[in-house]
């Protein structure tokens, strides 16, 4: 079983900045979870909020783009910027030495493949270890190349907050494959 030591996020940085494939961290929660360890993930905006969180033990910190509701005083996540990210992201990182740091790609900077790219290399320059995006078949073609790229990305079904103008409010999907 991989541990939490064994690859902590200043190292999962350095290899993604080094061009290195990263199927590891993949491959770390795939054992946490066929060990029937519970994965836990929390979110932080901020430096001591990620001490706190790293020092606890959390298995994964998202920099998420709620960070508009919570921090910035938005109604929503839709007027979150890939800047708003990429500082909060940077904030985030310098208090994590543990856990790996995920950070939301915002709305309309995922659109096309090189326009992800763009944007997920900008956030691990911040210090991501990798990125969150919204949706399932429509953004597998960024996807694969972000992975392809080495890049970890946790895909995000069911609730899809950055679509809330679209669909008239919140609505749960990805209960079936037919939603995905």
């Amino acid at each position: 079983m991989v541990k939490q030591a064994d690859l902590p996020g200043d190292t999962i940085r350095a290899k993604i900045a080094s061009g290195a494939t990263m199927i590891p961290l993949a491959q770390r929660f795939r054992e946490l979870k066929q060990s029937g360890h519970k994965i836990a993930a929390l979110t932080a905006y901020d430096y001591p909020t990620a001490r706190l969180v790293d020092e606890a033990g959390i298995d994964l910190i998202l920099v998420g783009d709620s960070l508009g509701m919570v921090v910035l005083g938005y109604p929503d996540t839709t007027n979150v910027t890939l800047d708003d990210m990429i500082h909060h992201t940077g904030a985030v990182a310098r208090g994590a030495r543990n856990a790996p740091v995920i950070a939301d790609l915002p709305i309309h900077t995922y659109d096309t493949v090189d326009q992800a790219m763009e944007s997920a290399h900008r956030v691990i320059a911040a210090g991501a270890t990798g990125v969150k995006l919204e949706g399932g078949r429509t953004v597998e073609p960024q996807i694969r190349a972000l992975t392809a790229a080495g890049i970890p990305v946790l895909a995000h079904l069911g609730m899809l907050p950055q679509h809330i103008h679209e669909e008239g409010g919140y609505r749960i999907k990805g209960l079936s494959l037919i939603h995905i």
